[in-house]
């Protein structure tokens, strides 16, 4: 499991980089935890994740961390 945790800028340029579809093992955000969910891409200026089918979507400023 690999842990992605930096600054927003950075962030960005790892989701960026990440296929749609990747299954993403855990999401933490603030006061949002998301597991086993799927990248979804950007959307507004937010990242988006599929949990369980149903979107999700997180500013990514307030992404802590995410473990692919």
């Amino acid at each position: 499991m690999e842990e992605l945790s930096c600054r927003t800028s950075n962030l960005v340029e790892i989701l960026a980089s990440l296929a749609i579809g990747e299954q993403i093992t855990t999401v933490n955000a603030v006061t949002i935890e998301l597991t086993n969910a799927i990248w979804a891409g950007f959307f507004e200026g937010n990242a988006k994740f599929l949990d369980a089918g149903v979107p999700v979507y997180i500013p990514v400023s307030k992404i802590q961390y995410i473990n692919r």
